[in-house]
């Protein structure tokens, strides 16, 4: 199952999202090149499978090496540490 590159009409635009690119690439690298699926619902499994470990279990190095679950819970308390500080102030 041969994987091609990004065909956005945004391509070249500056919109195309450098992360998804990237996890593209990782997707590809990590799970599209390694298997063959007998049927395409065998193949969403995995990449849904893939997908939710990428988001929660995974550590990224863009994310302090934690999952992107807990690096967003992290930036949570962090936004709410900065309002209370600045109520208080």
């Amino acid at each position: 199952m041969p994987v091609s590159g990004s065909h956005s009409r945004w391509e070249g635009s500056g919109r195309v999202s450098t992360a998804s690119e990237s996890f593209n690439s990782t997707l590809e690298f990590e799970l599209l090149s390694r298997r063959r699926f007998a049927t395409k619902a065998e193949a969403r499994r995995e990449v849904a499978a893939f997908i939710d470990r990428y988001n929660r279990v995974r550590r990224h190095s863009t994310c302090e090496m934690k999952s992107p679950v807990e690096y967003e819970a992290i930036l949570a308390l962090r936004a709410n540490d900065e309002t209370e500080t600045a109520d208080a102030a």
